[in-house]
């Protein structure tokens, strides 16, 4: 069953990047904006084997997420292994993948972050052929998508949002790598390099949807982050009223005293990924 067809094309922000980098406290900022997540049974909740990695939730839409896993598995990939380009690019899903995702994501994937009752509902909205519509049809015009994968799938997700602007969220190398081995042992430099270089080959290229947020300044400097997000969101110079949340802890990131651990090739992405910023 299809998900209802709307005229509408909707543009919900994208907020990717490594995973264990920062995405899911941006995403809550954001949400605290006023911009939503979709359906909230359609999200994957902090409960099950990976519950203590996002104690308060994950912030991200079961049907994307299986979009996104579906493309690694036709494209012989994975989330820690990640496809070439052009087998991204050359990716198309048919009708007949409707069928198929399903059977993947019920057979293969078992994520337990979702109940099998909201698995369903997911499933009934959203089909393989058509994403569109259901982020047309479950989506207001003030929502995001967080999916780490969208990094090293973009050629893909910038065909199915155009004109989404990108919040790229990235930490230094040293951390980002650490903290992403609670995820997977596969994790190194070289993965960190995967989930960024499409994204600075793009803002080179003047894709002007291209948002680079650091992590690292957001913990070290929240007011002026939370003021250059606010700016970016409202078209407002300054949100002078804005508060700092409770969950944003400052903390220290002991991965800046270790730059010089990571390769050359690393370096040079973090460094410009840095001196583009949004939140300077």
């Amino acid at each position: 069953i299809k998900p209802k067809q709307s005229k509408e094309n909707r543009a919900p922000l994208i907020i990717t990047g490594l995973f264990r980098s920062g995405t899911t406290i941006t995403s809550r900022i954001i949400q605290d904006m006023s911009f939503s997540a979709g359906p909230e049974d359609h999200l994957l909740k902090a409960i099950g084997s990976r519950k203590e990695l996002n104690p308060n939730g994950f912030m991200e839409n079961h049907f994307c997420m299986e979009l996104s896993m579906y493309l690694f598995y036709k494209t012989n990939s994975w989330g820690d292994a990640p496809p070439e380009k052009l087998g991204v690019e050359s990716s198309e899903l048919g009708e007949e993948d409707d069928n198929r995702m399903v059977w993947f994501s019920l057979t293969k994937i078992h994520d337990d972050r979702i109940s099998n009752m909201n698995k369903l509902k997911v499933q009934l909205s959203g089909s393989a052929s058509d994403p569109k519509s259901y982020f047309n049809s479950l989506f207001s015009d003030r929502s995001f998508v967080k999916n780490p994968h969208i990094a090293v799938l973009f050629p893909y997700f910038k065909k199915l949002f155009p004109n989404s602007k990108v919040f790229v969220v990235f930490r230094n190398p040293f951390d980002a790598v650490n903290s992403a081995k609670k995820v997977s042992p596969l994790v190194n430099y070289e993965l960190y390099n995967s989930y960024y270089e499409e994204m600075c080959s793009e803002f080179r290229s003047g894709n002007k949807n291209i948002l680079f947020f650091s992590y690292d300044n957001l913990i070290q400097n929240p007011e002026n982050s939370l003021n250059n997000l606010t700016a970016i969101l409202t078209q407002k110079l300054r949100n002078p009223g804005i508060q700092k949340p409770s969950y944003l802890q400052k903390k220290e990131i002991t991965g800046l005293s270790k730059l010089n651990e990571a390769p050359e090739s690393t370096l040079a992405l973090y460094k410009y990924m840095i001196e583009n910023c949004i939140n300077k």
